[in-house]
């Protein structure tokens, strides 16, 4: 029976060389029965009828490939380096690093990636490097200058400390008393270093000495022997008096969102050409495309169009910003995070030539201690 069934299966009698006969064997996947081996000619029964067509077919398609692969392969090298040098160039991200190892920062380095995006195997940022130099800058006031710049497929942060002074040295240590800037009643307190002079629930008045910087202060109050520079805060509640004059009209310089770009060739960095642009008041964005040490280059330079944008305020608008501006003061010099507005009550509002003048009594928690040099 099994041999009845293979005779069966291969009834189709053909005739070709090895290498015709592997190709059909591995691409067509047929059943065969090989009957005789002659030279280099194979006959061998199929399952089914394999026509001349087929089998040249076979030779034509190597042939073909192996041709036009031979044929364009310069070509083919020429385009794939051109497109190493496209991705390599052009916007494509594939490192962020600090201009100055020294200065780095995690936690600028982590805001400058989550502007990565990925698009296929590529990073790009997802917003230009003005736009997210400006945020850097607004979250990281206490730098000089922050910023970032693309370089290639890197990008570079830059950043500036703050000039500080030149130190001058004094034999004398800095030693003084923590006193109380507002009327009010303490609260809670944390001291580093001093003699505290206050309690929780007690009512004090400016300009009280609240922790002191002499160490003998409760033993002997004229023996300055052991001074120290008094360091804590002392949370209380106070109510106070905050006047905020709101103009009725500002003017500012905005972002319209129209944009224009234009592609510049630099030779050792003079740009070739000039590059007129249609807006009155614009500010920039400058990327390099392509760069060959340094000689020739090509920039692509955005201009992005600003106009002034005025914004007029009535009474309530005013109120509503001058609201926001005492809530704004009290979150740039917390100290605490126990410090908090409580309540605010317009106490009066005069609307004057150019602006209106807000009268407030602000009830809040907030750090009593200013510091007051022996």
């Amino acid at each position: 029976m099994e041999k009845l069934k293979k005779l069966t299966l291969s009834k189709y009698l053909n005739i070709c060389n090895k290498n015709t006969f592997l190709e059909l064997i591995n691409n067509q996947k047929i059943d065969c029965q090989v009957k005789k081996i002659n030279n280099n000619q194979i006959i061998f029964l199929t399952n089914k009828k394999i026509t001349i067509d087929e089998v040249e077919s076979l030779n034509r398609i190597k042939y073909h490939l192996k041709y036009t692969f031979s044929k364009h392969l310069s070509g083919i090298i020429s385009i794939f380096l051109s497109i190493i040098i496209l991705f390599g160039c052009g916007s494509f991200v594939r490192e962020i690093s600090f201009t100055d190892n020294t200065k780095y920062n995690e936690a600028i380095y982590q805001d400058v990636k989550k502007h990565l995006i990925k698009k296929g195997p590529f990073y790009v940022l997802d917003k230009t490097a003005n736009e997210i130099s400006s945020e850097l800058r607004q979250e990281y006031p206490e730098y000089a200058w922050i910023g970032i710049r693309l370089n290639y497929n890197k990008v570079l942060i830059d950043v500036e400390y703050q000039d500080v002074p030149p130190k001058i040295e004094n034999n004398k240590k800095i030693t003084g008393d923590l006193v109380s800037k507002y009327d009010g009643i303490i609260e809670g307190m944390v001291i580093k270093k001093g003699v505290v002079l206050v309690v929780p629930n007690q009512s004090v008045k400016k300009g009280d000495v609240l922790v002191s910087g002499n160490l003998k202060v409760e033993l002997d109050p004229l023996d300055t022997s052991d001074l120290v520079k008094a360091e804590g805060i002392v949370i209380g509640k106070t109510l106070v008096l905050e006047k905020i004059k709101v103009p009725k009209v500002t003017s500012n310089l905005e972002y319209t969102g129209n944009v224009k770009q234009v592609k510049v060739w630099s030779i050792f960095g003079k740009m070739i050409g000039k590059n007129p642009v249609a807006y009155d008041n614009y500010y920039t964005d400058v990327s390099i495309i392509f760069n060959f040490f340094n000689i020739l280059s090509l920039v692509k330079i955005s201009y992005y169009e600003q106009q002034v944008v005025e914004k007029v305020y009535d009474e309530k608008s005013a109120i509503k910003y001058a609201e926001s501006k005492i809530y704004y003061e009290l979150e740039k010099n917390r100290s605490s995070e126990h410090e908090r507005i409580d309540e605010l009550k317009i106490l009066s509002i005069d609307s004057l030539a150019e602006y209106y003048e807000i009268s407030f009594i602000v009830a809040k928690h907030v750090n009593f201690v200013t510091f007051r040099q022996h």
